[in-house]
């Protein structure tokens, strides 16, 4: 009955004590990656502590919990965790269900409606002009909220490859290619987002519309009326900001989301080089991810989604539901989360600890 979610104060102070007091470590799931010291003794001092994480959403998508539960007991001993999902994901497709009766809610690409891939990688295009595919989604955002209480976001994102959007003459007027290759649906998406969190803001102001800053919409808007409950999750490759220009160019980025945007959160590919023919190789670059936490924490996001599965495809050995390859993506999981806590905390001395504790003998050759 664990889960990834939901309150944990009580969970995360047994873990934390365990780590600080008896000098436990959980690097990766498992026998093999638990460090238990071998004390006679156990010291603690009459103290009063209080412990927060930097970043209240610390999330690794790297296993299904009911079917690894191996791996979730460690992600919990890790330290990661929210209050609640943060589920920004490609999810237009919810809408699908109405392509027969309501084929209008489609875009229109080529003369033919969009159910399928004509301009997706699938799931389907929305003619997001449409007046009555806007009440309905206001209306199934409202009906979920209402069915779920304890859940604070939904999530609002085309389909995963757009690469048109409709071509009715009312959706075309709102492209925007001064914006760049990466900004020329930011207008179109972004003020679709914004009418429907806006609207849904009227019955449930505590809660908030998620939208991805990906791909041709990764831009900021020319919006200026930016809802207050309209989350942005910024996507982006953090490795790449060891090329000097990638960085400058992230980093204006992620400037102009925080001039607009009330609620920052970021989707990062950390464990491996995502981009052949490197992909698969271990990746690993410490001073900078702690360099990019502490200016996240700066302008106050409120934590990132970390991409982290891997798995070669046919490789029958790697299940799709388990952490894959933890021998080698263990370390950056295991960097990454404990930086979450505390962006300020000794980097070189956690990596050499690592390496005694779990290497031993091969201390230094690692």
């Amino acid at each position: 009955k664990l889960g990834a979610f939901g309150e944990s104060g009580t969970l995360n102070g047994v873990y934390r004590f365990l780590e600080e007091y008896a000098g436990i470590r959980w690097y990766m799931p498992g026998e093999l990656g638990t460090i238990i010291p071998k004390n006679s003794t156990l010291t603690v001092p009459e103290t009063t502590k209080s412990v927060a994480p930097d970043f209240e959403y610390r999330y690794a998508w790297f296993c299904n919990f009911p079917e690894a539960p191996q791996d979730a007991v460690w992600y919990r001993r890790a330290g990661f965790g929210a209050p609640f999902p943060i589920s920004i994901t490609h999810n237009y497709g919810v809408m699908g269900k109405y392509k027969k009766t309501h084929p209008e809610y489609f875009a229109l690409i080529r003369g033919q409606r969009d159910f399928t891939n004509l301009s997706t990688a699938g799931g389907g295009n929305y003619c997001l002009s449409n007046k009555e595919l806007f009440e309905t989604w206001v209306k199934h955002i409202n009906d979920f909220f209402d069915a779920n209480p304890k859940q604070k976001l939904y999530p609002l994102c085309p389909m995963d490859g757009m690469t048109r959007i409709c071509e009715c003459p009312k959706c075309q007027k709102q492209l925007s290619p001064h914006l760049g290759d990466d900004g020329k649906f930011s207008n179109y998406v972004w003020n679709f987002s914004n009418r429907v969190a806006k609207e849904v803001a009227k019955k449930h102001p505590d809660c908030m519309i998620g939208t991805f800053a990906y791909a041709a919409y990764r831009q900021p808007p020319e919006i200026h009326d930016f809802a207050k409950n309209l989350a942005v999750m910024i996507c982006y490759e953090r490795q790449n900001m060891r090329d000097p220009q990638n960085k400058a160019k992230i980093r204006r980025l992620t400037n102009a989301w925080r001039e607009k945007a009330s609620v920052i959160y970021f989707w990062t590919y950390p464990i491996f080089d995502y981009r052949r023919p490197f992909r698969g190789f271990p990746s690993l670059y410490p001073d900078l991810l702690q360099e990019d936490m502490r200016y996240h924490k700066k302008i106050g996001a409120r934590g990132e989604f970390m991409e982290a599965e891997f798995r070669m495809p046919g490789d029958t050995q790697v299940k799709y539901q388990h952490f894959a390859y933890p021998g080698l993506a263990h370390l950056s999981a295991y960097l990454r989360i404990k930086l979450m806590w505390n962006t300020d905390l000794d980097v070189r001395a956690l990596l050499y600890e690592y390496f005694r504790l779990f290497y031993g003998p091969a201390e230094h050759p690692m």
